[in-house]
């Protein structure tokens, strides 16, 4: 008996991180994953075990992809304010670029899925773990205001930048579709422009009171 070759399970991982921004994890068929896939459903059981592996692998690799994203293209030896800038503009361009992928995860969030939200958490716990040391740098610069704990001032960032995001992408409609003037706003929310106006609002909020630092 020949054996399978070997980039079936890759081939079934890839047509799952096309599916997933339509389907989720909840709405996952694994016949429909072989079928678009062109592998025969057997061997989601020879490569995976079961549909919480399968899944969790398909995490595993869409995690990969937004560590790439979201490389932070300034050198070190950048003043820390403006590297944390460059942290949130590539992190939420990478959150808008992705946002329907972003929606599906929050939805199997909410639905507590359990393999989604180990994932999520993983996420920010990472994310935390980045950006701690690169706030209490901007801190001891003079940047950000020191008298803030440092999870709050994460946590409000995350929100300033993700939220809009999210909410823009549960609001995208085909053009034919909804008031006109919804439309119009979840457009502009998107643009690199917007984004960018959040990012400095955030950092607005959390600067260290007293002349402004460039």
């Amino acid at each position: 008996m020949s054996r399978p070759s070997r980039n079936q399970d890759q081939l079934l991982i890839e047509t799952a991180k096309r599916l997933y921004p339509e389907v989720g994890a909840s709405g996952m068929s694994l016949k429909r994953i072989a079928d678009e896939a062109g592998v025969n459903l057997g061997m989601f059981s020879y490569y995976f075990g079961s549909k919480s592996n399968f899944i969790r692998k398909v995490l595993e690799a869409l995690a990969e992809e937004s560590r790439v994203d979201n490389a932070i293209p300034l050198p070190a030896s950048a003043p820390s304010i403006e590297r944390l800038r460059c942290f949130l503009l590539t992190m939420s361009h990478s959150y808008r670029d992705h946002r329907r992928l972003a929606l599906a995860m929050y939805r199997d969030f909410l639905n507590q899925d359990p393999d989604v939200t180990e994932h999520l958490l993983d996420r920010v716990l990472l994310q935390t773990t980045e950006l701690t040391p690169l706030i209490e740098e901007c801190q001891r610069d003079g940047y950000v205001d020191d008298t803030l704990a440092v999870q709050q001032i994460i946590g409000f960032c995350m929100g300033t930048v993700k939220t809009p995001i999210v909410v823009a992408a549960s609001q995208e409609r085909e053009p034919d579709q909804g008031p006109q003037l919804l439309q119009e706003g979840v457009t502009r929310m998107l643009t690199d422009e917007s984004i960018a106006q959040r990012v400095e609002l955030a950092l607005r909020a959390i600067a260290k009171p007293g002349p402004a630092r460039r």
